[in-house]
């Protein structure tokens, strides 16, 4: 046996200095990061259908999971994310504070704001969950308010755009 205690030792310094060091820079690694805050928000998706005779539409609720996804996969698009970059004049905003005070074209300002986007859903829910992140608190509450509010308006201009084209081919 004594001919392996200095292979265990051996074995046993390697091992504590690898975990030292992965630990170690794992820390590093976790304070260097930016702190970045995430404000949650949540849509319940309502389908609007004719109601009797009168013309006008009525809320239902959403059965089709393919139509969630769709409704899901349109808040990022340029039609929802483009009212919210206009809304908080974000290609002047983030472009004094990241492109050194000019401002950003918009399709950049989509694209970093699409970074800090999840949108979320759960089989056979309405409900779409949608987590905006950034490195402040309120701006992450501001992105989230004004997505939910774009994406609201969005569907508020659709409804009307189909009661307008009922009424005039009646």
């Amino acid at each position: 046996t004594s001919d392996w205690s200095p292979i265990i030792r051996r074995a046993v310094f390697v091992g504590l200095a690898v975990w030292i060091i992965t630990i170690g820079v794992a820390s590093i690694v976790t304070f260097m990061r930016p702190v970045s805050y995430v404000s949650e928000t949540k849509v319940l998706l309502r389908r609007f259908v004719p109601a009797a005779l009168n013309g006008s539409l009525a809320p239902t609720a959403y059965t089709n999971d393919s139509e969630i996804q769709l409704a899901a996969a349109l808040i990022p698009s340029e039609l929802v994310l483009g009212k919210v970059v206009e809304k908080l004049d974000l290609n002047h905003e983030w472009g004094r504070r990241y492109s050194r005070g000019e401002t950003l074209k918009t399709s950049i300002t989509l694209e970093l704001l699409r970074r800090r986007i999840d949108v979320r859903t759960t089989s056979n829910s309405p409900v779409i969950g949608i987590w905006c992140s950034s490195e402040n608190p309120a701006e992450a509450v501001e992105l989230a308010k004004a997505t939910v509010e774009s994406y609201v308006e969005f569907r508020a201009e659709q409804v009307r755009h189909h009661l307008e084209s009922s009424k005039a081919r009646s």
